[in-house]
């Protein structure tokens, strides 16, 4: 009598068990391109932004080594050129323009030239509100 219940038993489990690991894996795979997409592109991202910040660096090296000198517009728009032509492969992806690259290198240059200065602009324009500043210790 058992072993006639199991022999029925037996092949609908394996079914149902294999039923299971088959929806398992489909679950996976239908996720697994949209994970992968994401995960290129943050790879991407963050490659521009080191990109935009090395170039940044060294333009504020430039003008650390000679005060006098200004970052001109053609500068910046070369740096950004030069950002683009070196990532072809990023560019066709997430199709950066050069305007968008050239204002992230502005703001990283700016954003060292005002902690060289000791500039905060935050606190600049909450005074220019009328508000206060307040600086969190920690």
């Amino acid at each position: 009598m058992l072993s006639t219940v199991q022999s029925i038993l037996q092949p609908i489990i394996v079914d149902l068990l294999t039923y299971g690991v088959v929806a398992l894996m489909g679950v996976i795979a239908s996720g697994l391109p949209g994970f992968l997409r994401r995960r290129v592109e943050a790879v991407d991202r963050q490659a521009v932004y080191h990109a935009v910040d090395t170039v940044a660096t060294l333009l504020f090296a430039a003008v650390r080594r000679n005060p006098a000198a200004a970052v001109t517009d053609a500068a910046v728009s070369a740096a950004a050129r030069g950002v683009l032509d070196k990532m072809p492969g990023v560019v066709r992806r997430l199709a950066p323009t050069q305007a968008a690259i050239e204002d992230m290198i502005r703001a990283r240059l700016q954003e060292r030239l005002d902690a060289a200065l000791g500039r905060d602009r935050l606190a600049e324009e909450l005074r220019r509100l009328g508000l206060e500043a307040v600086t969190v210790q920690g």
